[in-house]
């Protein structure tokens, strides 16, 4: 049973993340097994979007890399 708010946001053992053409990520679900492995979405596009049951969430992928690049240094001066 798939549940989002653990999948998210869940500190349990680590998984790895994949990504990969459809044929290569599909291939390795058939050899790992329905429970080996949780489909979290796709790449691609202007903005990494989550969803989780009927909450979401949208930050353009700009934003996102700023953040990232700026975050900590922008802390420390």
């Amino acid at each position: 049973v798939y549940d989002a708010d653990a999948a998210l946001f869940g500190e349990g053992p680590g998984g790895v993340v994949v990504s990969g053409p459809l044929e290569t990520i599909e291939g390795l679900a058939q050899r790992v097994g329905a429970d080996g492995l949780i489909h979290l979405g796709e790449v691609g596009g202007e903005a990494l979007e989550l969803t989780a049951g009927v909450a979401t969430l949208s930050v353009p992928v700009e934003e996102a890399r700023t953040a990232y690049e700026r975050g900590l240094p922008d802390r420390l001066s």
